[in-house]
């Protein structure tokens, strides 16, 4: 009985992920913030075939130079071309926005739902280290904690973490707390599961929505405090072909050479604005009452 049910139950599965896309390409802004990631990812991954020219090396007698057929976004003061330097920083961008995400949603998944579940002093202690880096506007104690490991391009990721984990520890704690009581978590319980077990294969299941949601809203918010922390000189270093640091090196040159600061800021603005519209299409789809 349970072998002739499977199809049923994988035909059913898969007929709700179709209709899922469906309404997720259904909604203008998260099908215009797909496409604008899925632009940016090929860029990623195929940049040194896209891009025209090395993103490193100096022409200067080119420097400053205006948009033209040669370089369609004009070179930088080094003489560099500024499209292809967007290109190579497309890669640095979403690569370390996704893995700042991810790492912080994990740390915080683990320790949300543990606090929830075990309660008492653990969730107490939890709660109170959480308030206490939610205190703090999150790119101030970005830029400290920087500063203090040293500017870079992994200590700025892994400070971008250590601000954003107990987000994602909150929304994870709230939603265990209102699942730690229900029917099947008890008879799990009674079974004689384990806490671990309880928390990894009945309650982290059903909280992913939410971790989901959570998790793309904060792409953007990420990609923004990478780039500012980039701008500041704490983020990534010369020559890095970094957006925030393309803004900060051209930022002197804005009235006489403007498309040298102003193209990698459209290409921050359209990184940040892709993944809100898909964090707010994700979270119409994925709540019961905005899809009803």
């Amino acid at each position: 009985m349970e072998q002739r049910n499977a199809p049923f139950r994988g035909a059913s599965s898969a007929r709700r992920n179709l209709n899922t896309f469906r309404r997720v390409l259904r909604n203008p802004l998260t099908a215009s913030g797909l496409a604008i990631l899925l632009v940016l990812a090929v860029a990623a991954v195929f940049q040194g075939s896209l891009a025209p020219y090395d993103p490193l090396v100096l022409d200067l007698p080119n420097r400053l130079s205006p948009p033209s057929a040669a370089h369609l976004m004009g070179t930088d003061n080094f003489g560099r071309d500024i499209l292809s330097r967007i290109i190579y920083g497309a890669r640095i961008t979403l690569v370390m926005t996704v893995t700042v995400v991810l790492t912080g949603s994990f740390i915080g998944s683990l320790v949300g739902v543990a606090a929830g579940y075990v309660g008492g002093w653990f969730q107490e202690v939890v709660m109170r280290i959480t308030d206490i880096f939610m205190a703090f506007p999150a790119v101030l104690l970005a830029m400290v904690i920087v500063t203090a490991l040293n500017p870079g391009l992994f200590n700025a990721g892994l400070t971008l973490v250590i601000v954003n984990w107990p987000e994602y520890a909150r929304v994870m704690r709230g939603q265990t707390l209102s699942l730690v009581q229900n029917e099947y978590v008890t008879a799990a319980r009674a079974a004689g599961a384990g806490r671990w077990r309880i928390m990894l294969r009945h309650i982290f299941p059903n909280c992913v929505g939410p971790l989901i949601v959570q998790a793309t809203i904060n792409l953007g918010v990420t990609a923004l405090s990478f780039a500012a922390l980039g701008f500041l000189g704490l983020g990534a270093q010369a020559p890095s072909p970094e957006w925030g640091l393309m803004i900060s090196n051209g930022r002197k040159y804005f009235l006489d050479a403007p498309w040298f600061p102003v193209f990698p800021g459209l290409a921050i603005a359209l990184t940040v604005l892709a993944f809100n519209f898909l964090g707010d299409g994700l979270r119409d789809i994925l709540d019961p009452r905005a899809r009803r």
